[in-house]
């Protein structure tokens, strides 16, 4: 497993313990989901956020 793939895991075990929400599950069908990307420019970010219809802003 490479390092963003143990940080995703990582993040996602963190939102688990601390607001019983699971990221790397499939909300639909509940089966595990596997991190493919890692987004680490802001923009790039907001851009993909704007373009699915949510909520996307910078500070």
């Amino acid at each position: 497993m490479d390092f963003f793939a143990l940080a995703a895991r990582s993040w996602a075990a963190c939102l688990a313990r601390i607001f019983e929400v699971f990221p790397l599950i499939c909300p639909n069908c509940h089966l595990e989901m596997k991190p493919v990307a890692v987004i680490l420019n802001d923009k790039e970010l907001v851009r993909l956020l704007t373009h699915l219809g949510l909520p996307g802003f910078l500070h």
